[in-house]
C-alpha cells in the first residue's frame, strides 16, 4: 500500500496533498463531511441543473406542438443544440458530486461539445439553403475581420471563397476531434498517475495536454467569430444566428479557458489543499462547481435570446415553417391550430 504525502500546517494539522488517484481522494461522503456549506451548493446546483432542463423541456414542447420544423436534418440538429446545455450542466454537477468521476464526466461533456459544434456549422450552411447556396450568396463578401487581438492573421483573406469555407469546416472539426481525445488520454493518463488535474508541472500530463487543447480553443472561437461576423448580416435577423454563436462561445471558454483562472487561483493562496484534498484537485472541482451556475445563465440566454418564442412561433397567424428541401416558407393556419 502507498503512503501518501502530506505537509504540516501551522497548526500541526496534517493536509493531504496527493495526487488525483491516491487513496485519499474525496468520495461524495468526504465533501460533505469536509464541507458543511457544500451539501447547500449542491443542492441549489441541482435546482439550477432542474431549471436548466425545463427550459428545454420547453423549447421541446414547442417544436412539438406547433412542428415549426419540419425537415428531420434541421429538427435533428436542433434538438441537439438544446440539449447542449442540460448535458454539460448535469456532467459539472455530476464531476462536483462525484470527484472522483470528474475526468470522465468532462470526457463526456467535451465530446458532447464537439458533436454540437460540428453540427451547427453545418446548420448555419443549411440556413442559406446549403453548402452550394452559401457559397453563391456570400460571393464577392468581404470577410470580416475581428480585433487585431484575436490572432486571426493566419486565416486572413480577402473575400468569402469556396476554400475559406473549407479552412473553416477544417479547423472547427480540429477542435472536435482534439478535444475528445485530449480528455480521453488524460483519463488514460490519470489512471496510471501521470495526470493531476490542476496540476502546473511539467513532469505532469495535464501542462501540456492542457496547452494542446488552449491552442485547439483558440483556432476554433478565431474561426466561429469570422464566420459569425461574415454571416450574420444574411442570417442573423431570421435565425438568431449571433446568439447562437455566442452562447457556443461562452460554452467553449467556461468548459475549456475556466480551469486555467482556477489553477492560477490556487495555486496564488486562495484555497489550500486539506486533509482530504489535493489542492490541484480541489480547484478543478471549484471550477465544475462554479461552472453548474454559469451554464445556468447561460441556458436562459439562449433560451430568450437565441431561441426565443417569436422564432418558434412566428405569430398565432402566421408560422415559419422549414420544409424538407431547408427553404423557409410562411403559413397562415387557423388561429390556434398546430402545424401538421
Amino acid at each position: 500500500m502507498r503512503f501518501l504525502p502530506h505537509i504540516l500546517t501551522d497548526d500541526g494539522a496534517s493536509r493531504n496533498c496527493a495526487s488525483l488517484f491516491d487513496e485519499q481522494l474525496p468520495y461524495t461522503k468526504d465533501v460533505l463531511e469536509e464541507m458543511p456549506k457544500a451539501e447547500i451548493g449542491l443542492v441549489v446546483g441541482l435546482l439550477a441543473t432542474m431549471s436548466v432542463w425545463a427550459l428545454f423541456a420547453v423549447q421541446l414542447f414547442r417544436i412539438l406542438q406547433y412542428r415549426t420544423i419540419r425537415n428531420q436534418a434541421w429538427l435533428t440538429r436542433h434538438v441537439l443544440f438544446l440539449l447542449l446545455f442540460p448535458v454539460v450542466t448535469t456532467c459539472h454537477l455530476l464531476a462536483a458530486l462525484v470527484p472522483r468521476a470528474m475526468i470522465f464526466c468532462q470526457f463526456v461533456a467535451n465530446f458532447y461539445i464537439a458533436v454540437v459544434l460540428v453540427q451547427f456549422l453545418f446548420q448555419v450552411m443549411a440556413y442559406f439553403g446549403g453548402e452550394e447556396a452559401m457559397l453563391v450568396q456570400l460571393k464577392g463578401s468581404p470577410v470580416v475581420q475581428p480585433c487585431s487581438c484575436c490572432f486571426t492573421c493566419a486565416f486572413c483573406q480577402q473575400e468569402f471563397t469556396g476554400a475559406k469555407l473549407i479552412r473553416y469546416k477544417r479547423c472547427t472539426i480540429q477542435y472536435a476531434i482534439i478535444q475528445p481525445s485530449v480528455a480521453f488520454l488524460g483519463n488514460v493518463l490519470a489512471a496510471n498517475g501521470n495526470f493531476t488535474p490542476g496540476a502546473l508541472s511539467f513532469s505532469d500530463a495535464y501542462v501540456y495536454l492542457q496547452a494542446v487543447s488552449i491552442v485547439s480553443l483558440v483556432i476554433c472561437l478565431a474561426v466561429l467569430t469570422r464566420l459569425n461576423l461574415t454571416t450574420k448580416r444574411f442570417i442573423n435577423t431570421k435565425f438568431r444566428s449571433s446568439a447562437k454563436f455566442y452562447a457556443i462561445w461562452i460554452v467553449l471558454l467556461l468548459t475549456n479557458a475556466q480551469v486555467i483562472v482556477f489553477t492560477i487561483l490556487g495555486g496564488a493562496g486562495v484555497w489550500h489543499c486539506t486533509e482530504t484534498w489535493p489542492l490541484a484537485t480541489l480547484s478543478t472541482w471549484l471550477q465544475h462547481f462554479a461552472t453548474v451556475y454559469e451554464m445556468t445563465a447561460v441556458a436562459a440566454f439562449a433560451h430568450f435570446y437565441a431561441f426565443p418564442k417569436s422564432i418558434s412561433l412566428d405569430g398565432p397567424a402566421s408560422r415559419v415553417v422549414i420544409n424538407d428541401e431547408g427553404s423557409s416558407i410562411s403559413e397562415a393556419p387557423d388561429e390556434g391550430s398546430p402545424l401538421v
